[in-house]
C-alpha cells in the first residue's frame, strides 16, 4: 500500500515538527533564557539558533507575530533574527563570531592583581 506508507510519513513529519518547535520554544525560554547579560558565546549561539530558524521572507509575509509567540521570544528578536538571516544570505561567508567590548560594570582584576603582589599588599 503505498499510499499508507506515505501518510504514515506524512503523520511522522508533522509530529516531528511540532516536536522541534517545542524543542526550539523550550531552547530560547528555558536554556538560554537570561536574567542578565550573556557571554559573548552565549549571545552567538543564540544568533546563530534565532538566524537558523527565521526565513527570509516572514516579516514581509505578516508572520513575525506568529513566531514570536510560537517560540517565546519578543517580536523585536525575531526582526533582528530576519535582519541576521538576511545579512548571512547577501554575503554568503557563514556565521562571523560576534564580539562585544567589555561591559562597564566589570571589575579590573588587574588593580587587585599588581596591588597584591605589591610590598604593601604582601605584609
Amino acid at each position: 500500500m503505498p499510499g499508507g506508507a506515505a501518510q504514515s510519513r506524512a503523520e511522522n513529519d508533522e509530529k516531528t515538527a511540532a516536536a522541534l518547535l517545542i524543542a526550539a520554544k523550550s531552547f530560547f525560554g528555558e536554556i538560554m533564557s537570561t536574567k542578565g547579560r550573556r557571554s559573548d558565546s552565549d549571545t552567538n549561539a543564540f544568533w546563530a539558533a534565532i538566524a537558523a530558524l527565521m526565513p527570509a521572507g516572514l516579516i514581509d509575509g505578516r508572520g513575525g507575530a506568529s513566531a514570536s509567540r510560537i517560540l517565546g521570544v519578543h517580536h523585536r528578536v525575531i526582526t533582528k533574527g530576519v535582519e541576521v538571516r538576511a545579512g548571512l544570505e547577501e554575503h554568503g561567508k557563514g556565521w562571523v563570531l560576534l564580539h562585544y567590548s567589555a561591559h562597564q560594570d566589570c571589575v579590573d582584576l588587574r588593580l587587585i592583581g599588581e596591588w597584591w603582589h605589591s610590598d604593601e599588599g604582601s605584609t
